[in-house]
């Protein structure tokens, strides 16, 4: 079994912030997902700092990253790591900026942008071949930019009240997004024992169409 795990496919999961004692159910998932025999690692935006966590947070085996640190060695770290993608891959980090460029244009939105350049560093230095997001809004805006920088495939999963509060298009755009990469996923193997089944939920309207909102979680 050690032997299977140690050859198995590296998923990578991206939180807003880890640990949060407020977010028992995420923790619960990864540790479901390792039970699985799944071998994670977690990709946190920044660290909370909380005073306290719960005991079962010593029971995670996947290694934590945090994207931010809060200091001011941030504004270097990700200007490097927008650099290094402007420079080995030229035509596709312009093509994302233009993408973020003509959809969306808070501040935020550019975080996530030099958020997602140093996840791609991150997700290749560790051979992770998936990428899947916890909460429908900061880290699911992530992992779409760092698929699109990094032809990673990605996923997510929506969570109480951000299914409803998260903005339209971050919905539309990740859930034909996600999909596109879990199909591409099955097909090159990335997401061996992995199964995503559709949650139906209310109807939303994306551009023209609608469309039956499909909630895409890992167990």
């Amino acid at each position: 079994m050690r032997d299977a795990r140690a050859f198995a496919p590296v998923v990578g999961i991206v939180v807003k912030r880890w640990p949060r004692l407020s977010e028992t159910f995420v923790l619960n998932e990864i540790l479901g997902l390792e039970r699985a025999g799944l071998r994670l690692r977690i990709y946190a935006l920044m660290d909370p700092h909380e005073p306290a966590a719960q005991a079962a947070i010593n029971e995670v085996q996947a290694p934590v990253s945090y994207l931010r640190t809060g200091t001011r060695a941030d504004l270097r770290v990700l200007l490097v790591a927008q650099l290094a993608l402007l420079r080995s891959a030229p035509w596709r980090y312009l093509r994302t900026l233009s993408y973020v460029l003509a959809r969306r244009r808070h501040r935020s939105t550019f975080l996530h942008l030099f958020e997602a350049a140093r996840l791609v560093a991150l997700l290749r230095k560790h051979g992770v071949s998936h990428v899947h997001a916890q909460f429908a809004h900061g880290p699911t805006s992530v992992a779409h930019f760092a698929s699109l920088l990094g032809d990673i495939p990605f996923s997510f999963t929506g969570h109480a009240k951000d299914i409803y509060l998260s903005p339209p298009d971050l919905w539309c755009l990740g859930q034909d997004k996600s999909a596109r990469s879990l199909r591409h996923g099955r097909q090159d193997g990335s997401l061996h024992g992995l199964q995503v089944p559709p949650v139906r939920g209310g109807r939303q309207r994306c551009g023209r169409y609608r469309w039956r909102r499909t909630v895409l979680r890992l167990f």
